[in-house]
């Protein structure tokens, strides 16, 4: 007994101090990352950039794969990210960011970087995770989210989106030939496929 709650401990000091790293991490980068996101989401009708906060510390699930884990593992975050994705405001803005050559140099250093990946192991497998999902269902806030799926503001929101020219953009941006320009620039890049080498870079398996 005393052998699995040392194992524990160990296991919950682990996920703190690489959630420390990550979080130091993110605030040098953030702010880059997220520009154009903040820029297409003030382009909805009804919000400006500034709004862009109030979603971000959620979304930011998208583009990290450490964040993603850590917040399958939190019922509470999952379930407001689960309410901030049912919003045409933040699909519009997730979507144009899938395509965007910025997001995909995230997206390759994440993928080819062995150390994030065991921080994302560690962060999905924190056993304080465990106990919140057993204790989810008396979570006020978990009950709060999810009760936001029924507010009959979202559905006339999304009704009035879909009648927006501008809710499809990520769609009809492909029509514009220079669309294409910094995306075909993108894949013919050589530093694009930089981040593959990390795989052969023993430094890259270490957690900072």
């Amino acid at each position: 007994m005393k052998t699995l709650i040392k194992s524990i401990a160990t296991a919950g000091a682990m996920a703190i101090a690489v959630t420390g790293a990550w979080a130091q991490d993110t605030d040098n980068e953030g702010a880059e990352k997220f520009e154009k996101a903040a820029e297409y989401y003030g382009n909805c009708n009804g919000v400006e950039a500034a709004d862009f906060e109030a979603i971000r510390e959620q979304v930011d699930a998208f583009t990290n794969v450490v964040v993603m884990a850590e917040t399958l593992n939190d019922p509470e975050k999952l379930f407001k990210l689960m309410d901030a994705v049912n919003d045409p405001h933040t699909v519009h803005v997730m979507a144009k960011c899938a395509m965007e050559p910025v997001m995909w140099d995230t997206w390759m250093e994440s993928a080819f970087k062995p150390a994030t990946w065991m921080e994302a192991s560690l962060a999905i497998t924190n056993p304080e995770g465990m106990v919140k999902w057993a204790l989810a269902p008396l979570n006020e806030e978990v009950w709060k989210s999810a009760a936001n799926h029924l507010n009959p503001d979202k559905y006339v929101k999304w009704g009035e989106s879909l009648i927006n020219p501008t809710f499809y953009e990520p769609v009809t941006d492909m029509l514009e030939l220079d669309w294409y320009t910094p995306r075909l620039a993108w894949f013919v890049e050589a530093d694009s496929y930089a981040p593959m080498l990390q795989m052969f870079d023993l430094d890259a398996w270490k957690i900072q």
